[in-house]
């Protein structure tokens, strides 16, 4: 982060720590009244760059390991329905689901 008189840079980059893979990069300039919208800007980035690559890595680790409980599986993907629709009332569904799948599977 560095300023210029009322003139903000925020840049970030991301980088694999297992691999040292350049993952992305970008820089944001903005006033330093707007420091927050910049922030927000920088977050939706980092989350748009990295949400593809958690979620194939989820799919990878799915197709390894086998849940030892089918009823904790099904759970999980209630609470996937449920928190697609990003409200609050199916946020709480969700995470009530997610609850009651850790108790049959904690692993």
């Amino acid at each position: 982060m560095r300023r210029a008189g009322g003139r903000l840079r925020i840049t970030g980059q991301l980088i694999d720590a297992s691999t040292g893979a350049h993952l992305w990069a970008d820089r944001y300039d903005g006033d330093l009244q707007d420091v927050f919208e910049l922030q927000d800007r920088v977050t939706a980035r980092v989350v748009g760059a990295i949400a593809p690559a958690l979620f194939e890595a989820e799919l990878d680790r799915t197709k390894t390991k086998r849940p030892d409980s089918l009823d904790g599986y099904d759970l999980y993907l209630r609470a996937l329905a449920s928190i697609r629709e990003m409200t609050r009332e199916r946020n709480e569904e969700a995470l009530g689901y997610i609850e009651r799948a850790l108790r049959l599977e904690p692993d």
